[in-house]
Order: C-alpha cells, then sequence, then structure tokens
C-alpha cells in the first residue's frame, strides 16, 4: 500500500490526505478510526479540549488545506494535542510528507490489528 501511494502523482495524494476527516471531531468516521479515538480519549474532551481540537484542526487545514493526521495508537489527547500545534509550525512541503507517513502508520496499525484478530 505504501509503495502505491508513493508511486501515486501527487494530486492523488493530496486526494487521499484531504478524504480523511478532521481528527477527534464527532463526524461520522469509520469503526476502525472510532475504535482507534476512543482507545486515545478523544472521544471523552472536555469542552476545552474539544474546542481547542476544532480550532487547531481548522488552522491546520486553512494552512495546509488537507486534515491533521496522525496514527493515534499508543498515543493519548495530550500528545495528540501537541503534536498537532508543533505540526503547525512546519512548512507545507514537509508536513505534506509527514502526513502520508502517517497514512503509512495507520495502515500499518490496521493491517496489524487485522493480522492479530483485533478488529
Amino acid at each position: 500500500m505504501s509503495a502505491e501511494v508513493a508511486a501515486a502523482s501527487t494530486a492523488e495524494q493530496l486526494a487521499l490526505l484531504r478524504a480523511h476527516p478532521d481528527l477527534g471531531t464527532r463526524a461520522k468516521v469509520s469503526p476502525s478510526s472510532a475504535n482507534e479515538q476512543a482507545g486515545v480519549g478523544l472521544d471523552r474532551l472536555t469542552a476545552e479540549e474539544f474546542d481547542r481540537l476544532l480550532r487547531l484542526n481548522q488552522d491546520y487545514k486553512d494552512k495546509f488545506t488537507f486534515p491533521f493526521l496522525y496514527a493515534v495508537k499508543g498515543s493519548d489527547k495530550n500528545a495528540i494535542l501537541a503534536a498537532l500545534e508543533h505540526r503547525l509550525a512546519s512548512t507545507p512541503d514537509a508536513e505534506f510528507h509527514e502526513a502520508l507517513r502517517q497514512v503509512y502508520r495507520i495502515a500499518r496499525f490496521r493491517l496489524e490489528s487485522i493480522v492479530e484478530g483485533q478488529t
């Protein structure tokens, strides 16, 4: 999967990134995403944390034109919010590559979960 994405055009890669929903919002997400996000507490944000996440997600999308992508497995809500703030300072080119790297990590984690029977 990673090789296919890497071989895709920049426009195709950007379309892949843009197809992802905003992290931690209450939008309809796949069961895998819902489980992963619940596992790190993104379904239990305080009102203040949720407002902060919405604001940071919007700032990120305004700057980079695609949503913040982060492989949440093994993380927690505080680390995710910190990563989002930190990555907002990145350059568009560096962040494009980091977002693709996160897609690869998400795919790997999900494949490992299927192999381990934890779908």
